[in-house]
């Protein structure tokens, strides 16, 4: 499979085949299998900028025995006991309820791009 690190190579591979599709690479880790020019061009668009600082999440992490445990009348959100850290491996998500781990993502020994904004700031006094 053709591969592309960037827009004009990405232009490059499909206009020698257009309906081969190329994997995109971005920040060396991220890949995506693109089917045309315009899923790639919005890639690469979207991994150019810096990760926001607002609240992008559209699927959360659960624990699945909480998720089985939840009173009705309360949220996922209000119900959920989790906490986030780092770990030699990478980010794990653990269940304090349940003592649990939920998700550990191993970044196989790679560094990412991160929006640490607010342990930045000078205001807060950290």
């Amino acid at each position: 499979m053709r591969e592309a690190i960037n827009t004009e190579e990405a232009r490059k591979c499909f206009a020698a085949d257009p309906e081969a599709p190329v994997k995109c690479v971005a920040r060396k880790t991220v890949r995506k299998v693109c089917q045309s020019l315009e899923e790639a061009e919005a890639f690469f668009d979207y991994m150019s900028k810096p990760a926001p600082a607002t609240n992008e999440i559209f699927r959360f992490f659960h624990c699945g025995l909480c998720v089985k445990e939840k009173p009705k009348e309360l949220s996922p959100r209000e119900w959920a006991q989790l906490e986030v850290g780092w770990t030699l491996h990478g980010l794990q998500i653990w269940c304090k309820r349940h003592e649990c781990n939920v998700c550990h993502i191993d970044f196989e020994g790679h560094q990412h791009p991160a929006n640490l904004e607010i342990f930045q700031r000078n205001d807060l006094g950290l």
